[in-house]
């Protein structure tokens, strides 16, 4: 694959005009060229990813548990997941609001995986991921989902990472000068999905850099 990380800045700021966000400065850097995880690793962060999201909205964290180590996922928890699933065992009842907007980095992850044609930055992640996951939320195999999916090219994933660092550049910018978010959806959309594309090409799930 050859990506142009030029030719890419030239479409975001495309986008980033659509989209009616602030344009980057001709400084602001692009990435270097990086790989993509492999399609197992998606597929399981995608899962697990699920299971987190549901517990956040009541799932019952014993259920959770079971179907994660039910096929062979327990491991694949990161760090602040099983330390939000040991809070909820212990009755503590964390704050869940987090874990419930990465739904879309969820929706970027699916995006990852073939499952959506388009990833539209002016709106929510769309209600059908329901139907693509509703296996995952009860005892069934994920054989399913795992025979659905398939990695987009790196160029395109790419691409979005790209645009993703224009967009949230202007969500910083609009807090640091306490004017309105830009765009038409809430800034959280730009970073969960940010989170998932630097995660995608080898950033840490639960702290990526999202600078700006």
């Amino acid at each position: 694959m050859s990506w142009n990380p030029q030719a890419a800045r030239q479409r975001s700021r495309a986008h980033v005009e659509t989209l009616r966000f602030p344009q980057p400065p001709d400084w602001y850097p692009v990435i270097d060229h990086r790989s993509l995880r492999d399609l197992a690793d998606i597929q399981n962060r995608a899962l697990v990813l699920n299971i987190v999201i549901n517990c956040a909205y009541g799932m019952p964290t014993d259920r959770a548990r079971s179907w994660l180590a039910a096929h062979g996922l327990i491991g694949e928890l990161t760090g602040d997941e099983a330390d939000h699933l040991a809070a909820v065992d212990a009755g503590l009842a964390p704050e869940s609001q987090g874990h419930r907007l990465r739904v879309e980095a969820l929706w970027l992850l699916a995006w990852s995986l073939s499952l959506t044609p388009t990833l539209d930055w002016s709106r929510y992640c769309g209600d059908e991921m329901s139907s693509w996951l509703r296996d995952l939320r009860s005892g069934e195999d994920p054989a399913r989902f795992r025979a659905a999916t398939s990695v987009r090219a790196e160029d395109e994933v790419l691409d979005e990472v790209d645009l993703a660092y224009c967009l949230t550049w202007g969500c910083a910018q609009a807090n640091l000068r306490h004017l309105p978010d830009p765009g038409e959806v809430g800034q959280y959309v730009m970073w969960e999905r940010r989170r998932a594309l630097e995660w995608l090409i080898g950033e840490d799930w639960d702290n990526p850099d999202l600078s700006t």
